[in-house]
């Protein structure tokens, strides 16, 4: 085994939750329930809005051709977003659940993480209890020490917070060019951009059969 660790990126890279943002996104701009059925057309399109998407707050410009300005409308849409994801989570839980799926490189990943799992960790902007709850429903055995969430990254970039870790040889696979960029100023960290996910430029990016290619030649 080489000491080499793996930091994976959670939504887009491990999990697609892009029909939860969607559903709670019309709600919370059109008061349809989340329990309304989805609108082909329009979920299409907000697929394509997510890939500009860093925090919830900016989904109030769904179909608004503004600059992404926090003021008081979007405070009160993302107080309305949260607190309607919340009643989901405590009152229609299964359904909740139900709305965010892993990705097909997660599951493939999962006998390596399973064999090696001190090489693999996650870091991402999401709510670590989230994730380890989603992990746990999963099924996805991983040690909750290994996962850094929202509250570790402030005022810290992923390439930043990585070094910080001083671990001699890591990769970032992450789906946002910009997280790739924050790990090239330094010689311990290569980053690897996805093709899927929300990459904005899934052409610059490596399948996911290159990625694994690339794990099983350095673990």
């Amino acid at each position: 085994m080489k000491e080499t660790t793996f930091f994976l990126d959670f939504d887009g890279v491990l999990s697609n939750s892009i029909k939860e943002a969607y559903l709670l996104t019309r709600y919370s701009l059109f008061n349809v329930s989340p329990f309304e059925k989805i609108d082909e057309h329009d979920f299409q399109n907000f697929k394509i809005f997510r890939l500009k998407i860093t925090n919830s707050w900016q989904y109030y410009f769904f179909n608004r051709n503004k600059d992404f300005t926090q003021n008081n409308e979007t405070k009160i849409f993302d107080e309305k977003f949260q607190k309607m994801r919340q009643k989901l989570i405590k009152n229609h839980n299964i359904f909740w659940q139900s709305l965010e799926e892993p990705t097909e490189f997660l599951m493939n990943l999962k006998p390596f993480i399973k064999k090696y799992p001190n090489n693999f960790k996650i870091i991402s902007t999401k709510n670590k209890n989230a994730i380890i709850n989603k992990l746990n429903y999963w099924k996805i055995p991983f040690d909750k020490a290994n996962i850094y969430g929202k509250t570790d990254l402030i005022n810290s970039t992923k390439g930043d917070f990585i070094h910080k870790l001083s671990i001699k040889n890591s990769y970032l696979i992450d789906d946002s060019p910009e997280n790739i960029k924050s790990c090239e100023k330094y010689d311990n960290i290569t980053g690897i951009l996805t093709n899927w996910g929300y990459n904005p430029m899934p052409h610059l990016g490596k399948t996911e059969i290159e990625i694994l290619e690339i794990i099983k030649e350095n673990i």
